[in-house]
């Protein structure tokens, strides 16, 4: 689409990086183009006789339609597909080893003296130099701290194993990724069922209407994506799926903050994007029995799409200790005192900070309910005045942005039952700004999500 904007007159100079990989291995059609264009034997010779031409001051008219001749002959005996870019009118220049910094130069310069636009085609190997990567491309496109500990158990790790499980039980059920099957835990799956799984490459939109079109053929497809950049597929979750309930499942991985994966992986929008889609059942999973049965739950839906989100990282224990009951609506209450109406409510991964604060706070003498919820949207709204009925204070945290956030769909709710008459609310949850690189415990504790933070909260909110 990009290319189609480009004038015959525009002075532009593309250099295509190819290193055969997206993060993933590179797959599909266009992956296929690539590699015509970096075998193929003519565009190196075309290379040369052009670089020799070059050298004399005037060819003359014959001599360069006769030349025009021969390059079209013998473009059409190597390369009968022909060639996407010189189809689409840009110069094209290569392949060559990108690895070479003098051959770029000279490509670079020789594009340089063109009126219109070019393409250079440049062969690199992702991690030249460093063995391990050369090695291993895709676990080196993004690497942590050397000494950090390692989680066995992550939330991946036991979704890919999941819906590997499931899929031996039920042969409809399909997986997509975007480029990212490690990433997202799916090795097992492909090793498995090859044929049921399918890399778009780094085409999120794409995967979510491929997968629209698998579930309205009677196919059960299981998107699983990084929470940052299903934000690419919201046109098509919206159109494509929503919008005709189909029941796909997407998979949410890296939801909350990705730690020292850096700004542009956090997964903060997804739930103010998501939740004004009607239909939609959205879980929020905490341990790995909860995303199993969200897993199995979305699998047997028949008119709606279903979205599972959860953190990276393994599950923290202190959570499925405290909510064994794994429901839609849960709730602890911690009893040391004062009853002063105080009620708690969170979701994910910071339930835990929740908990251990509210712990804390109920310690210096008062009575505190904590309220974890499991399924964002598609619960018993009926439960809500049988958990709010009486509430004077509540505190709201959520591992996401404020504005259009869970916090807000849940105090609609509440206010639509007339439970917050009288009530005050305060919510802890990022203001309009990109949360910056850094671990998961300082980016809670910078933005007051921390156990130390949320009790701070719930003092002040006791003393109003």
């Amino acid at each position: 689409e990009a290319l189609n904007n480009i004038s015959p007159t525009d002075r532009i100079i593309i250099i295509l990086n190819d290193n055969n990989m997206s993060i993933s291995q590179s797959t599909g059609r266009l992956r296929s183009a690539f590699n015509q264009l970096r075998t193929a034997e003519y565009y190196r010779i075309k290379g040369e006789v052009e670089e020799a031409l070059e050298k004399f001051p005037v060819l003359g008219s014959p001599l360069a339609k006769t030349a025009r001749g021969i390059k079209n002959a013998v473009k059409r005996r190597t390369v009968p597909q022909g060639n996407l870019f010189e189809e689409m009118g840009l110069h094209y220049f290569g392949p060559a080893d990108g690895n070479d910094l003098d051959k770029v130069e000279t490509l670079l310069r020789a594009a340089k003296k063109r009126k219109g636009p070019s393409v250079i085609h440049l062969l690199t190997q992702k991690g030249k130099g460093y063995e391990p990567a050369e090695k291993d491309p895709a676990r080196y496109h993004g690497v942590s701290p050397r000494g950090e500990k390692k989680e066995e158990k992550t939330f991946s790790r036991i979704f890919g194993d999941a819906v590997t499980r499931m899929a031996q039980e039920d042969e409809k059920i399909v997986c997509i990724t975007a480029a990212m099957r490690d990433g997202v835990g799916l090795s097992s799956f492909e090793k498995r069922f090859p044929q049921r799984f399918f890399d778009t490459g780094i085409a999120e939109e794409h995967a979510m209407t491929f997968a629209a079109g698998l579930a309205a053929a009677g196919m059960k497809p299981c998107f699983a994506v990084y929470s940052t950049f299903f934000q690419r597929s919201v046109d098509s979750f919206l159109h494509d799926c929503a919008l005709q309930k189909l029941p796909c499942v997407v998979c949410l991985d890296r939801a909350g903050f990705s730690g020292e994966d850096g700004a542009t992986h956090h997964g903060l929008f997804d739930l103010p994007l998501i939740l004004p889609v009607p239909g939609v059942k959205i879980y929020a999973p905490v341990c790995e029995r909860e995303l199993c049965d969200a897993l199995a739950k979305a699998f047997s839906e028949k008119t709606c799409p279903s979205v599972i989100r959860y953190p990276k990282g393994a599950p923290d224990p202190v959570l499925e200790e405290a909510f064994p009951c794994r429901e839609e609506i849960e709730e602890k209450t911690y009893d040391f005192g004062e009853n002063c109406g105080m009620i708690a409510v969170s979701f994910g991964r910071v339930a835990g900070n929740v908990l251990r604060a509210a712990e804390s706070f109920a310690r210096k003498g008062r009575q505190i309910r904590v309220v974890r919820f499991g399924v964002l949207k598609g619960f018993d709204a009926s439960r809500l005045e049988q958990v709010f009925r009486g509430a004077k204070k509540i505190l709201l945290v959520e591992e996401g942005v404020k504005t259009g956030s869970f916090s807000e769909y849940l105090l609609s709710l509440l206010r639509e039952r007339g439970l917050l008459c009288g009530v005050e609310t305060r919510c802890i949850a990022l203001d309009e700004k990109i949360a910056p690189h850094g671990t998961v415990r300082e980016l809670f504790c910078q933005a007051g999500m921390d156990e130390e933070g949320i009790e701070r909260e719930l003092l002040k909110l006791a003393e109003t």
